[in-house]
């Protein structure tokens, strides 16, 4: 057995043998802050210029809107037409409807041309009814 009081049993089993510096460590801590807030501020002033130098009344208009900031306020026209859920589900039903019936009925696309939108199975099997002859849809 180990009698020795000055020995450190943990040192033996490599751990470390001093403590942190605190007096450093405040110091590294106080630095590392300073020079993240003073990087946030000229963050913050470019950002400020690049905005008054694109847009010079911006920076007025927000300041006007915060003074209201709870106020419904619709963007300037053209705004976007705001959906509900009810309104999404039917739109989208309409949308389907209207792109299954473009599918499966044949039209006029241009009559100057003689371009006709047809079913593709129709036009599979007019492609070969002319036997893999024709002009390419």
């Amino acid at each position: 057995m180990d009698t020795n009081p000055h020995r450190n049993p943990l040192a033996d089993l490599g751990y470390e043998r001093e403590e942190l510096p605190m007096k450093l460590l405040g110091k590294v801590t106080f630095v590392f802050f300073f020079v993240s807030i003073v990087l946030i501020a000229i963050s913050y002033g470019i950002f400020i210029g690049f905005v008054k130098a694109h847009n010079p009344d911006a920076l007025d208009l927000a300041k006007e809107q915060a003074k209201t900031p709870f106020i419904n306020k619709l963007p300037p026209a053209p705004n976007p037409i705001l959906q509900t859920n009810r309104t999404a589900k039917t739109d989208m039903a309409d949308l389907r409807n209207a792109e299954e019936k473009a599918m499966k009925t044949p039209a006029w696309v241009d009559k100057a041309t003689g371009k006709v939108r047809m079913p593709v199975d129709e036009a599979i099997d007019d492609y070969v009814e002319k036997g893999g002859k024709g002009e390419s849809f």
